[in-house]
């Protein structure tokens, strides 16, 4: 790649000098059959902070709902998340290039709270702005990696923790999914959803070849 440094690498130096950590862990089990992938990853890495609500984006759809009132979520709170990735029309022919992926928890302010998993060319991040919304809300800062999956369907798990060891205040956060892939489509997925001491179960709107996707929250 040359001499020159990338935004990722200069970023995460400057992350390292002022002290800044990201401590995650991944647990990943898949079984393949007939061609399609079945992949769970565990992600452990947040802030524990919620502002004041946004504007949810096009597709959301859920309403507003109460902001948090402090009190940490419950321990045992997870969250799943799960999607299905569907290969369409390539741009240019040839073969469909496995897509990058991002997975991540946005709160109400629109800051990060939690990267669950990115997906990528390994040794390369070259591609990583093509995740635009996730690399815009994490700075670039890479966390729970792994290398790209082929078309299937993928689940993602997150414990609820924040970076200080501690769950997350209840309250509304945004889930978010994100794929794009070369000679091919931009999808996003970015929908709220309030957490506490209710159990939650959402379908969520589906985009281009992002073609299902759904969360459960489990107290």
């Amino acid at each position: 790649m040359g001499s020159s440094q990338s935004r990722f690498v200069l970023l995460s130096r400057r992350a390292l000098l002022k002290g800044l950590g990201v401590a995650a862990t991944a647990g990943a089990v898949g079984a393949c059959s007939g061609g399609r992938d079945s992949q769970v990853f565990v992600s452990s890495s947040a802030i524990a902070a919620v502002t004041e609500p946004t504007e949810a984006s096009p597709g959301a759809s859920e309403s507003a709902a109460p902001v948090a009132n402090g009190a940490p979520i419950p321990a045992s709170a997870k969250m799943t998340i799960s999607f299905t990735f569907a290969v369409g029309g390539d741009q240019g022919g040839g073969p469909a290039r496995n897509p990058y992926v991002a997975v991540w928890i946005e709160d109400t302010g629109e800051e990060m709270v939690s990267t669950l998993a990115v997906w990528h060319l390994q040794q390369n991040e070259r591609w990583l702005h093509e995740l635009k919304r996730w690399y815009t809300v994490s700075g670039g800062y890479e966390v729970n990696t792994g290398p790209t999956r082929v078309a299937g369907e993928y689940t993602v798990i997150w414990d609820g923790t924040g970076r200080e060891g501690g769950k997350v205040p209840a309250g509304r956060y945004f889930v978010c999914i994100e794929a794009a892939r070369e000679h091919g489509p931009y999808e996003l997925i970015r929908e709220p959803v309030t957490i506490g001491t209710t159990a939650v179960t959402k379908d969520l709107l589906p985009s281009g070849e992002l073609t299902k996707a759904s969360l459960s929250y489990a107290v």
